[in-house]
């Protein structure tokens, strides 16, 4: 094996966050090349008591058990409804502003790129655009609507009126604090070092993703896929926060940074054709949740793909999908169809969403009268799913659901 061969094999394992602290601790002895981290990154470094859960932390079972989708939060749409209202008279304003609302994602960031919503949405002029997203950032509380962390600290910057020339540079440079570079920034600034940190002393009091404090929910990892639904068609797109960029100064080091650069290249197009792949083989779960999940195997993608096995494996670990429904940890869609009663593959049913069935109905059993695994198993019969009475008690134990004589008297 070629060392080339291995790096592709070492970098396509590593999760978003794992590659980029890579991709740094080899740049960070390296004066010949100039790195600009992703703004994933930015958030992790600069406002470190508001992390994220990591790729691993998601509570994403193993593929045959536990709660898989990191649920949207509704909240933050009923208060973006509510304050359009408000907000605009214009029935056309008005319609643009919803439309926009679509696309936020739960940070309260809009999650969908400025160009694509400028080709997406039915705005008359680009005045006309350009004046309802404005009035839209106006919103409370300051930061929604941004459509990146460098805006979304400037609207906070505003609203607080903290916003003059030094602060301003200081947001717009924001992967240089992060790499703790803040005599460039002062430089770029034009006042001193002690200035800049005072101002990013100000920045570790914002709130680097406003929506979420309309939730319970700890902070949302971010995705490394989001698959969204373009002109009638299922689209898959890498995630652009977390993706990091480096040059190289010194021309002598230019042959070493285009060979990582493929290596990173081969690692993002593996993950984008596997994505595109799941968005014509599992459109009914994009559409209807887990519950529409159909049997697959990382040996028939491999194949389809014509790609090892292994490889499939790699680029799948740690990886976190985007639906407009909810967050998927991309491994634990994958696995073997159900075995039903008599040992034999159940076609077309996946344990995963057998067992989001399961929770579905325990969750609007009447309280009173709560169901058993022997009525449990008889519901589902029903949809044509046969298991035996053990069986369903084993998916209630793992999903961590406690058995009827236990809930009837709870």
């Amino acid at each position: 094996m070629t060392p080339a061969m291995r790096g592709q094999i070492e970098l396509v394992t590593l999760d978003a966050f794992a590659l980029e602290a890579h991709l740094m601790q080899i740049f960070d002895a390296r004066p010949d090349v100039e790195m600009r981290p992703s703004q994933a990154y930015c958030i992790e470094r600069l406002f470190p008591a508001r992390k994220a859960l990591r790729p691993g932390e998601v509570p994403a079972g193993n593929g045959l058990a536990g709660e898989m989708a990191v649920a949207r939060n509704n909240g933050l749409q009923g208060h973006v409804f509510e304050q359009i209202g408000l907000l605009f008279s214009s029935r056309d304003d008005r319609s643009l502003a919803l439309d926009l609302a679509g696309h936020l994602a739960p940070t309260g960031w809009l999650e969908t790129d400025d160009a694509t919503l400028r080709a997406l949405l039915p705005w008359k002029t680009n005045d006309h655009y350009d004046r309802v997203l404005a009035r839209l950032q106006e919103m409370e509380p300051a930061g929604l609507f941004a459509r990146n962390l460098s805006e979304c600290l400037i609207l906070q910057a505003r609203d607080q009126e903290l916003l003059d020339p030094v602060m301003e540079a200081v947001l717009e440079n924001l992967p240089l604090l992060a790499s703790g570079r803040v005599d460039r920034i002062a430089a770029i600034a034009g006042t001193s070092a002690e200035e800049v940190m005072r101002r990013f002393r100000q920045i570790r009091g914002f709130d680097p993703k406003p929506g979420l404090r309309f939730g319970d929910e700890a902070p949302l990892p971010e995705p490394d896929v989001i698959l969204r639904k373009v002109n009638g068609a299922w689209r898959a797109a890498l995630n652009p926060r977390l993706r990091c960029e480096w040059r190289s100064i010194d021309k002598s080091a230019e042959a070493e940074m285009s060979a990582l650069r493929g290596v990173v290249a081969f690692r993002e197009s593996t993950l984008l054709r596997i994505a595109e792949w799941f968005c014509a083989n599992q459109s009914a779960l994009l559409e209807g949740g887990l519950v529409a999940l159909r049997p697959m195997t990382r040996r028939a993608l491999a194949q389809e793909l014509d790609l090892h096995e292994t490889t499939v494996g790699r680029a799948l670990r740690h990886r976190l999908i985007q639906t407009p429904m909810a967050m998927y940890s991309f491994d634990a869609l994958f696995g073997p169809p159900l075995q039903g009663v008599s040992g034999t593959p159940e076609a077309g049913h996946a344990p995963q969403a057998v067992m989001a069935r399961l929770k579905n109905l325990i969750s609007h059993e009447d309280s009173e009268n709560p169901l058993s695994d022997r009525d449990l198993a008889a519901r589902l019969r029903q949809d044509g799913i046969v298991l035996a009475r053990r069986t369903v008690a084993k998916y209630r134990a793992a999903l961590g659901i406690e058995s009827v004589s236990v809930r009837q008297n709870g």
